[in-house]
């Protein structure tokens, strides 16, 4: 954020002014049900669309980054326990689907999920 800043060239009382924003908008932005409606969204997103692929999550501070891991973990969880129940009652191509996207999800055993932090 320093950096930005900078590199914006404000001066010093512009750069309060930014600051000030950031300090009374940042709790809004980082609520926790907030967050959950993201992870959420998120899992469904990434399981409903008709290609499995990558995608990435950006944080203003590690500690949102954290939180967001693990809240996705928790949907990840709960998505593989809704379409393991609903697989039994499936036969043929849409079976095959929802098992690939268990397979998906569930990373083939190794967590299929990255997590990276940095500054």
């Amino acid at each position: 954020m320093d950096r930005l800043l900078e590199e914006a060239e404000l001066d010093e009382a512009q750069e309060k002014k930014v600051g000030a924003g950031i300090s009374r908008e940042y709790h809004l932005i980082t609520r926790d049900d907030r967050l959950e409606k993201i992870a959420e969204d998120i899992v469904e997103h990434f399981t409903e669309r008709r290609q499995l692929g990558k995608g990435m999550v950006v944080s203003l501070i590690k500690a949102t980054a954290v939180k967001m891991y693990d809240k996705v973990r928790k949907y990840w969880k709960q998505k593989i326990e809704r379409l393991t129940k609903q697989i039994n009652k499936l036969e043929g191509p849409e079976r095959q689907d929802v098992e690939k996207k268990i397979s998906y999800i569930a990373g083939n055993g190794h967590g299929g999920r990255g997590f990276l932090v940095s500054e």
